[in-house]
């Protein structure tokens, strides 16, 4: 940070997730308003939308998988994903595959 008085200073505004990208970035700012002009609320919780649609399309077609699974952020998407993951082993029949190794 650049300032006219001499001395350090705390970045107390930016998180570790975007702080290189610095303070008001133009490129940022565009960014955010090009997703907030179609699309101002993105919770899916049993919705959908185009671009989400068109974003598992484009999964799909990368990874061959048929499916896509959008979590809000990394702690319930994980939650889910080994909710997901005990729930297969159970309907298919073996339920003592339950331990996890991270």
């Amino acid at each position: 940070m650049r300032h006219r008085w001499p001395g350090r200073y705390l970045d107390g505004i930016s998180s570790w997730w975007v702080n290189l990208f610095g303070h008001n970035h133009p490129h940022v700012k565009a960014a955010l308003a090009e997703q907030l002009a179609p699309l101002d609320h993105v919770m899916l919780a049993g919705f959908t939308h185009a671009p989400v649609a068109q974003l598992s399309e484009r999964l799909g077609a990368l990874t061959g998988l048929g499916h896509a699974f959008y979590g809000s952020d990394g702690a319930a998407a994980t939650e889910s994903g080994l909710k997901m993951s005990a729930h297969h082993w159970r309907n298919i029949g073996r339920p003592a595959k339950s331990r996890l190794s991270v």
